[in-house]
């Protein structure tokens, strides 16, 4: 039965765990809270102060799974399907009643291991119907690795991430970071917020990291992207990105088209951290493996999921420490 009522059931945390990592998942939005090296015991994904904030979850998404599309649909429309508009003029991130709002259920777990389902009618967003889904963590090592399958009742186009906030000291500022992201084409965002298309990367732009560089550089940068999204915040055309920070090296690898990489550019002092710290903006860096958003307006032919062939998404985070 697909899930109705969003709010009324408990938040439970889940843990796995190994020699060298220990994560927490939360039900509701099958959602990451903490991402641990056992050298250390420093989670390294932004999490607020209190579990139940986790209810009110929609504006920095933290750590949730996206879907069942992930960032904007230009204008809440594509094809001949009308959205819901939860981001101004705009449909984010699977609208009100996105994956981030829905609790999962235990499948089956071990120590290491964990499945989560759902079945969510999302035609209250003005998508074609049903959709059940299966995510699957499982610590292999010093690498977490996250799958997803979506089988829809309907052909629809279906894009999924998680919204993790990533930083590799636990608190402070990711400016110090460094980042690579080997990759010739990012998205142009249009002044309504959207992705207009793919631009090249020209070399040592702001927004080249095909060599590691500081994240200050590019978040101390004045160019006419940053006056429509106040920073980075923009999709790459990667298969892999490296995140460099406090003696650790973040990897995710993907096999979806890319990486929307995002600084926390609205996070304004609004909520606290763990550490009852009001968090600010560029506290830490999102990292979201998904295929480039809005494509299914820009692109003729995007194939859809369906029964048949269902959507299918891996993605591995490893979390090693500097020699």
């Amino acid at each position: 039965m697909a899930q109705k009522n969003f709010k009324m059931n408990n938040l439970k945390v889940f843990t796995i765990k190994n020699d060298f990592l220990e994560v927490e998942i939360l039900n509701l939005g099958a959602t990451l809270i903490s991402f641990k090296h056992m050298c250390d015991d420093v989670n390294i994904v932004l999490r607020y102060e209190d579990i139940e904030s986790y209810r009110d979850n929609g504006g920095p998404y933290l750590g949730a799974t996206i879907g069942p599309t992930a960032g904007r649909i230009a204008y809440g429309k594509f094809d001949d399907r009308v959205l819901t508009l939860n981001n101004g003029i705009n449909h984010l991130h699977g609208g009100h009643n996105g994956l981030h709002q829905v609790f999962f259920k235990i499948a089956n777990k071990s120590d290491d291991s964990i499945v989560l389902k759902a079945s969510v009618d999302h035609q209250t967003d003005g998508y074609p119907g049903t959709i059940d889904y299966t995510i699957y963590f499982q610590l292999e090592e010093e690498s977490l690795i996250v799958e997803y399958t979506a089988i829809p009742s309907e052909d629809q186009y279906i894009n999924m991430t998680n919204h993790a906030y990533f930083n590799l000291k636990g608190e402070g500022t990711v400016s110090d970071h460094e980042l690579k992201i080997e990759s010739v084409s990012r998205t142009e965002i249009s002044k309504d917020l959207n992705n207009s298309g793919l631009a090249e990367i020209l070399s040592g732009d702001t927004f080249d990291f095909n060599q590691s560089k500081l994240l200050s550089e590019c978040f101390n940068s004045d160019v006419e992207q940053f006056e429509i999204t106040r920073n980075l915040d923009h999709f790459y055309v990667s298969k892999k990105l490296e995140l460099f920070g406090d003696e650790k090296i973040l990897i995710v690898q993907t096999d979806q088209s890319g990486f929307q990489v995002y600084g926390g550019n609205y996070f304004d002092e609004s909520f606290k951290d763990e550490h009852g710290t009001f968090v600010k903006n560029q506290s830490a860096l999102a990292i979201e493996p998904q295929k480039e958003p809005n494509e299914i307006n820009l692109y003729p032919n995007i194939k859809l999921s369906s029964k048949e062939n269902p959507y299918h998404a891996r993605n591995i985070y490893t979390l090693t420490l500097e020699d």
